[in-house]
């Protein structure tokens, strides 16, 4: 039996600026997006026609999005990346 592959991780720690509270943060930061990409290329008057965006619900045309979050584990890091 061939041994088996292993992988060293070392969780990095970084200082970052929030972009919502504006303070800076040090741990690993999160990714997120204000709106889906099919939002956000609306044009200003698409939006008002078409579109419609919550915090958490967005719509365009027939196409329905729901904010979700996906947690991934990081080996050695106390929090997962989100």
């Amino acid at each position: 039996m061939a041994d088996e592959p292993t992988a060293t991780a070392v969780a990095g720690t970084f200082r970052f600026q929030c972009s919502s509270c504006h303070k800076v943060h040090v741990g690993s930061p999160s990714v997120a997006y204000r709106f889906p990409d099919h939002y956000a290329q609306l044009t200003d008057e698409e939006r008002k026609t078409i579109g419609t965006a919550q915090s958490d619900f967005c719509q365009v045309g027939d196409d329905y999005f729901i904010r979700t979050l996906l947690e991934v584990p990081i080996i050695g890091a106390s929090a997962p990346f989100v």
